[in-house]
């Protein structure tokens, strides 16, 4: 199954696919079957749970609640608040 879920065009069309990322974005840490791959919703890159405990509102997705994000798109999306 591909992360990559829905047709073209959908919500998660820019999501990095995961065969092409057998480690996290951020950390490095390398993902087996307990070390499990999370999207960013906003950015669409893979990473480890730890690295995506964020959550916030992700307009492109139509998401009013908060949803899984990077640490980086919840800085981003925080300091556009402000």
């Amino acid at each position: 199954m591909t992360s990559a879920a829905g047709a073209k065009g959908g919500p998660a069309d820019h999501w990095i696919r995961d065969d092409t990322a057998p480690y996290c974005t951020q950390c490095q840490v390398r993902f087996t079957a307990l070390e499990r791959r999370h999207h960013c919703r906003e950015c669409g890159a893979v990473f480890c749970g730890r690295c995506t405990r964020y959550e916030a509102p992700v307009r492109r997705l139509r998401a009013l609640r908060p949803v899984r994000v990077c640490q980086r798109c919840h800085d981003t999306i925080q300091a556009k608040k402000e």
